[in-house]
Parts: structure tokens; C-alpha cells; sequence
């Protein structure tokens, strides 16, 4: 296992427009292995920036999902209704629409990185990142 790498911060803008075009190459193309210099390419960004921002592929996917949750209120409605301190009926209802209403946004990309999972590390990472640790914590 190779020892992880140190970043260094970048604007937000810049943040956003690296991950937003990591996610839209790997769903327009359905490449989950896309490598850093075609991310930094369809950001308009230096490769290099993407090792200084996020330390390696790996970094890059597991900031992509990250980032993805935070571009709609669906995270935030699930979120609301699952720890909803009295559950109701109405509470599980909201919290299953508002997944059902996110799947659409996420599976493109989601089961892209799932199926890549068996064979890619980075897109492992990103997977193990998204389902198994943020869902077990409570999303």
C-alpha cells in the first residue's frame, strides 16, 4: 500500500470545477478508469494541480462522490428524515423519496465506480468511501 500523499489546499471554484468535470467524463463516457490527465483536461486545469489538490487518482474519485452529495439537498432531506428523533411514518416516506429522487443523479457515475471496484483500486477507495463508510455512519 503505497504511503498517502500530502495536498495542499485550492480555491473552492477550482475544487468544484476539477470534481464536477471528473463526474461529468466518467458518466458522459462511462469511464470510471479515466486517468488524471484526461480529469485535468476536461477541468482545463494542469495535471499537477490534481496531485497538489488531491494526492492521486484515488484522492480525486473519493472527492468526486463527496462533492456530488453536496450539489443538491437530497443528502440534507435524507439526513432530515433518518434522524428524524421521533420516526414516523411520514418521516420513512420522506426519507425514501428523497433517495429515490437522488438514484437518478448518482447511479450513472454510482454503478460505474461499483463495477470498477473489482478491479481498480482508486475506484475501490472512492466506492468503500461513499457506501460503506458514509452509509454506515448515517450517510
Amino acid at each position: 500500500m503505497s504511503k498517502p500523499q500530502k495536498t495542499k489546499a485550492i480555491s473552492p471554484a477550482t475544487q468544484a470545477q476539477i470534481l464536477e468535470a471528473a463526474w461529468a467524463l466518467i458518466a458522459a463516457e462511462g469511464r470510471p478508469d479515466a486517468g488524471l490527465a484526461e480529469i485535468a483536461a476536461r477541468a482545463a486545469v494542469s495535471r499537477q494541480t490534481l496531485f497538489y489538490a488531491f494526492g492521486s487518482r484515488s484522492g480525486v474519485l473519493t472527492a468526486m462522490v463527496r462533492h456530488q452529495d453536496t450539489r443538491t439537498d437530497h443528502v440534507a432531506r435524507i439526513q432530515a428524515a433518518v434522524f428524524d428523533p421521533v420516526p414516523t411514518a411520514a418521516s420513512v416516506v420522506a426519507a425514501v423519496e428523497a433517495w429515490l429522487d437522488y438514484l437518478p443523479v448518482i447511479y450513472p457515475v454510482g454503478i460505474l465506480l461499483d463495477a470498477a471496484s473489482l478491479t481498480d483500486e482508486a475506484a475501490a477507495a472512492a466506492w468503500r468511501d461513499r457506501m460503506v463508510e458514509a452509509l454506515l455512519g448515517g450517510f
